[in-house]
């Protein structure tokens, strides 16, 4: 493998190359379960640490993490699982990636996440797409 003359004027792409549709999805599943694990097991722990009575805090917080994180992860799995399938669809039909992109996507998740919750559909998108915009401009 050669390497580039540091001197020369050779273009190098900034961005790694896009994983493909398969991959990607089962990437995001596990990013999204260590995300939604790890922070909820931080939330849970500390909020019933808080509450938890004076001796029991320790075993509280276990408890509440026990409780709680599994069901974290496994929203977070799906919220990062429908971001990818949307955003893989989106490149695959329009042939390019860029910003738009991302912005439909999560605008689509937090549409189908609300959804789920039992939230009216249309909120989502209007209050999803400014942020989802404005988030994309800041890697």
């Amino acid at each position: 493998m050669t390497h580039p003359d540091p001197g020369s004027r050779e273009e190098t792409p900034l961005a790694p190359a896009r994983t493909p549709f398969p991959d990607c999805i089962a990437t995001d599943a596990g990013l999204g379960f260590i995300l939604g694990g790890t922070g909820g097991s931080v939330f849970h722990f500390l909020r019933a640490l808080r509450s938890s009575p004076s001796g029991r805090r320790v075993a509280g917080g276990v408890q509440a993490v026990r409780a709680n994180a599994p069901r974290l992860a496994g929203t977070w799995t799906g919220l990062f699982v429908a971001f990818s399938a949307v955003d893989s669809a989106m490149y695959s039909a329009r042939g390019k990636d860029d910003p738009w992109n991302h912005i439909v996507a999560f605008a689509c998740m937090r549409g189908l996440h609300r959804r789920r919750k039992g939230s009216k559909p249309p909120s989502a998108p209007r209050s999803s797409a400014p942020f989802s915009g404005a988030s994309s401009r800041f890697p």
